[in-house]
């Protein structure tokens, strides 16, 4: 089973939630997951409806602890499991990795590859500093929602 993974889907039908993993207790007991919490509600915007459903797709080789964190009282979850045996994404990483490792000689005596691969690193980094920079000045809570 080298492509698969064991798919997580929660939902709930009374309201939101932030659902989180990690490989050991620590982590999910100590403030890392809260901080990452509070960085993922900077860009939340209001769910429209009552039912939310969030799913994740995670190795099935790791001990894996599930963090659920309620927004309301008396929230009721359905937690659903089932093990892919195939997931397309790995099979398809695993072929452009392969395909890389053979063409490593002729990409690293290529200039068109050399400079391309630069200069996309250097505008996908821009971006992301631009989105950040301009986060920062949006307003955490949208306008819309009034009072």
């Amino acid at each position: 089973m080298m492509f698969g993974c064991l798919h997580i889907k929660v939902s709930s039908k009374t309201g939101d939630f932030d659902f989180g993993l990690s490989s050991s207790r620590e982590s999910v007991d100590s403030s890392w997951f809260t901080w990452i919490m509070s960085i993922g509600q900077i860009f939340k915007t209001k769910v429209s409806s009552s039912s939310v459903t969030k799913e994740n797709c995670v190795s099935p080789y790791n001990a894996i602890f599930l963090t659920i964190k309620t927004h309301e009282q008396n929230q009721t979850f359905d937690v659903e499991t089932h093990l892919k045996y195939i997931d397309m994404t790995c099979c398809v990483l695993f072929i452009i990795g392969i395909t890389m490792f053979y063409m490593a000689s002729a990409m690293a005596s290529s200039v068109v590859f050399y400079y391309t691969t630069g200069v996309s690193i250097g505008v996908i980094g821009s971006l992301i500093v631009l989105v950040f920079i301009i986060s920062r000045y949006l307003p955490k809570k949208p306008a819309a929602y009034g009072t």
